[in-house]
């Protein structure tokens, strides 16, 4: 099951621009997710996302080693958005409390060299639904939007999912032995 593809390109773009950008997904089940950029006030939902909703192997591979804690500060740096060099987008149900529980989460930070480097989780029982497919679009989107020409990052080995995900967008994947480098040209 996935959601409709996004278009890479100039109406993607246009999505970022609106203020406050939200958007809502209507997944291959039915159910709806709305994505959003994640804000400061997002820290507490962010650290629950991290330690609750991801299996021990899914953090493994998010943070490609075994984490149990993020201090405030780290959460602070993680939530706080500069559009030109941090771009954070965060994915929600709808839940009756009106809290936020995050789903699913993805990021790029610009380096020196112009080139931005990303990443993206997923809560466990969302994986293979396409919600990472619709953030990292969206990250490509604001990418090239904003000029950035790659999006470059590292994955543990055995992240298959992530590996066909990032080949279906056309990325150049390189076994480095401990570590998988991705190269998205945007």
């Amino acid at each position: 099951m996935s959601v409709t593809a996004l278009p890479i390109g100039d109406d993607c773009a246009r999505r970022w621009k609106d203020k406050p950008y939200r958007e809502t997904l209507v997944l291959g089940d039915g159910r709806r997710v709305t994505l959003r950029p994640l804000d400061t006030s997002d820290g507490a939902a962010l650290y629950r996302f991290f330690f609750s909703s991801l299996s021990f192997r899914a953090r493994l591979l998010r943070f490609h080693g075994a984490i149990n804690h993020l201090p405030p500060s780290a959460l602070h740096e993680m939530t706080t958005q500069v559009p030109s060099r941090h771009v954070a987008l965060a994915a929600l149900p709808a839940t009756p409390d009106g809290l936020p529980r995050l789903l699913a989460e993805a990021r790029y930070v610009v380096q020196d060299d112009g080139e931005a480097e990303f990443a993206v989780s997923v809560a466990d029982p969302w994986q293979g639904q396409g919600l990472g497919r619709a953030l990292v679009q969206r990250l490509i989107a604001h990418a090239g939007a904003h000029g950035i020409p790659v999006l470059h990052g590292v994955a543990v080995p055995g992240n298959e999912r992530l590996f066909r995900l990032m080949e279906s967008l056309g990325a150049e994947l390189r076994d480095q032995g401990a570590e998988v480098s991705v190269r998205l040209t945007v």
